[in-house]
């Protein structure tokens, strides 16, 4: 199903009355939603769901990566290396994959790119 088709159908059914629950598993079994959400505003999702590119699955899902690792470390510059996303740890993409999904939610404004630099103000790989 396109995400798109997944929008609508998630509407009809809120319309219809249904109620849908959301339960995060967390490491300790089901966890209420109230305690383990996270919360990304529904104008990004949206955005990023209605976008003409056929990576916009994985855009939202290397988006929420970040957002979940910033909001572990308490701050919206998650401390995280390409290489950790790349790995089995993180997501387990291929370098290709990665970058070219980065460099979308660069361009479309969603991230930034920011160079850590040491204490003398130097960029440091």
């Amino acid at each position: 199903m396109e995400p798109i088709d997944e929008i609508r159908a998630i509407e009809e059914m809120r319309a219809s009355g249904v109620r849908v629950e959301v339960v995060a598993k967390s490491d300790s079994g089901l966890a209420s939603w109230e305690h383990e959400r996270i919360i990304i505003h529904r104008s990004t999702i949206r955005d990023i769901l209605h976008l003409d590119d056929k990576d916009r699955a994985n855009m939202l899902l290397l988006y929420c990566f970040y957002y979940e690792k910033g909001r572990q470390d308490g701050t919206n510059q998650p401390h995280i290396t390409d290489t950790y996303i790349m790995d089995k740890k993180g997501l387990g993409w291929s370098k290709d994959l990665f970058y070219r999904i980065k460099k979308k939610l660069i361009k479309q404004g969603y991230i930034k790119s920011v160079p850590r630099k040491d204490e003398g103000g130097k960029v440091v790989k």
